[in-house]
């Protein structure tokens, strides 16, 4: 499912893909973060995350409750492990 969920959003799966944050001087033009730092994302709300640089209309907010829903599903699934306790 789309993480994201932008006003528009059309949740449609076969569009869903990992989109990666580049925001927050993690990564810039040209570089991809590691995969943990992004957000499964429809195209419609892919494309619009991808111009938050260019004011795109999105708070953080949405992005900080994708990444922690997208964390979640991607531990659930064993793609990312925790080791030990906080």
């Amino acid at each position: 499912d789309c993480n994201l969920r932008l006003d528009g959003c059309r949740n449609d799966r076969a569009t869903v893909v990992l989109c990666h944050l580049r925001m927050f001087g993690i990564a810039g033009t040209g570089q991809k973060p590691h995969d943990p730092i992004g957000i499964f994302s429809c195209d419609h709300c892919h494309a619009i995350l991808d111009r938050v640089d260019d004011g795109a209309p999105i708070g953080d907010h949405d992005i900080l409750r994708g990444l922690v829903l997208t964390l979640c599903q991607q531990i659930a699934s064993g793609n990312i492990t925790c080791r030990g306790d906080a």
